[in-house]
């Protein structure tokens, strides 16, 4: 009798996490942008909307990407957060990146960010999914720190006075 239920109950959650993976599709529980820390920084090339290039990672230096959009309030919160990180930075090396991750159009996508006083690199257009794609983007703003190796040394999700903070203090001793 109690084998019979041991027997049913690994059946059951064989059975539940055989159809977890159908709904979440393979790899998907994995898929997340934590998952990329401490790995290497997927390759992204663009243009800027200033018609510049942009190569992620950007090898021998600092670089900070910031994946947002304008549809979403934090984003605005996170673009003037890594304005202020690249304005107390770039003098020393950093490179900082906002990646419009729906792909918006060009002008819609310059008009908020000029609004904001933005003055670092932003690409927008059909580069932003593909690239949010392969930094396995689920919302925005997400940030990513990447050393000078191009490995992914902080990630963060979503966007608050304490995330501005660590940003500092991962900068400052990546620097």
């Amino acid at each position: 009798m109690i084998r019979q239920r041991r027997l049913l109950a690994a059946t059951l959650l064989a059975l539940a996490a055989f159809m977890a993976g159908l709904v979440l599709g393979t790899g998907e529980a994995l898929a997340q942008p934590a998952s990329l820390l401490g790995g290497s920084a997927p390759a992204v090339r663009a243009t800027s909307l200033n018609g510049g290039e942009v190569v992620i990672p950007a090898r021998g230096r600092v670089t900070l990407v910031v994946f947002w959009n304008t549809r979403y309030r934090l984003s605005a919160d996170a673009l003037g957060a890594i304005q202020r990180v690249h304005d107390r930075y770039r003098a020393r090396g950093l490179a900082c990146v906002g990646i419009d991750d729906l792909g918006e159009d060009g002008r819609a996508v310059s008009q908020f960010v000029s609004g904001l006083g933005v003055t670092f690199a932003v690409v927008g257009g059909p580069a932003g999914p593909s690239a949010a794609a392969a930094y396995r983007v689920r919302g925005v703003p997400v940030v990513y720190v990447i050393d000078k190796s191009g490995l992914i040394s902080y990630v963060k999700e979503g966007w608050d006075k304490r995330a501005e903070d660590e940003v500092y203090r991962k900068i400052e001793s990546l620097l």
